[in-house]
Order: C-alpha cells, then structure tokens, then sequence
C-alpha cells in the first residue's frame, strides 16, 4: 500500500498578472432634466450710433389751398384764418411773395405805429422797429409798405406820425429796423373770399 505524505508548505504570493484590455464603451444613459434658469447677467453699455441712413425720396408736393374773390379771381395761396371782431378773413400770399391779411371788409390791413427813416427829412428807405412778418403788408396813415426779410442796427433821424407828417428827431438814434418797401396800391378785396 503507496504511503500518502503531506506538506505544510508555506510560500511566497505570486506575482500579479499584466491588466486585461478596457471592456467596451456602455450606452450613452438618459438625459437628465433640464436645471434652474440663471440669474439674467446686467445690461452691457450702449454701442455707439450706426451711420444716417441714406435721404429718402422726395414726396409729392402738397396740395396748396387758393383765396378767390366773389368774382372768382384767384388772389393768392391760403396761409392761415385771421379772426377779429369784424369777421373772419384767409391771409394769404399773393405771386410777387407779398401775404395780405386784410382786418375788414374795408381794406384794413394790419398797421404800424410809425415809419422812421434814415434820413432828418424822411427821404430814403423806411423802417420800421416793430416786428413783423417778412412780406406782410403793413399800413401807416395813407401809405402801404411790405415788411423786409432783414433787421439791422440802424440810426434813425426822422419819422411820419400818425397822420403821415414828417418829424426830425431832436437827438438821432440806433435801434434794430426792419425794412419797409413801398406798396404802390391796394384794393379792398371783393367779398366774401373763397378758399380751394
């Protein structure tokens, strides 16, 4: 009968073996829920201005509204309504440029105080220290004038008062005169206007 031997053998550990290939790639997993809304971040400073833009097309011209007479003559284009105590009248402005703003059925245009000139004996241009509109015409005792387009330091020696005499001032002075250019003649409109 074979004899059995045992050993207790007590050794070292084995060396550990070189690592096995990477596994493959797993699937991509679900996504997951959408987070919170961040705080919005402060408004950056203005960028500075684009370029103008190109001009655009001209437009049509306006219709422009004409004054006529009772007879049906035209007088000029409709600038505005004057209203007074004596009616309601259109001011418009005639083809030479000059605007008619008539206060009655009279003739009554608008009125300057006094008509000063350059002048000791009221020759020369007249001039007038009241503002006025550029091309109104005005009236001063018998005489009619159209406001100027200018204001100028002016010295002033004369003046027509208000029945249309001459008065030299006793001391000349400087003061900012508009022009005045006579008007030949005027006729009361004939009634009742028109506007069209």
């Amino acid at each position: 009968m074979p004899l059995l031997l045992a050993c207790a053998c007590t050794g070292a550990a084995g060396i550990a073996g070189a690592t096995g290939p990477a596994g493959a790639k797993g699937d991509t997993g679900a996504q997951g829920p959408q987070g919170v809304k961040g705080d919005p971040g402060t408004i950056g400073p203005a960028g500075p201005p684009g370029p103008q833009g190109d001009v655009g097309p001209m437009g049509p011209a306006a219709q422009l509204l004409g004054v006529f007479d009772s007879t049906g003559t035209r007088l000029g284009t409709f600038l505005t309504l004057q209203a007074g105590t004596a009616g309601t009248y259109p001011v418009y402005r005639d083809d030479s440029g000059q605007i008619w703003a008539w206060t009655d059925a009279y003739g009554t245009l608008p009125s300057v105080s006094a008509v000063f000139f350059a002048s000791a004996d009221c020759s020369g241009s007249a001039y007038s220290t009241q503002t006025n509109v550029a091309g109104m015409v005005v009236q001063h005792a018998a005489a009619l004038y159209a406001v100027g387009d200018a204001s100028a330091a002016t010295t002033l020696q004369s003046y027509h008062d208000g029945t249309g005499h001459c008065v030299a001032l006793q001391q000349s002075q400087s003061a900012i005169a508009t022009s005045l250019l006579p008007v030949r003649s005027a006729t009361a409109p004939v009634l009742p206007f028109s506007v069209r």
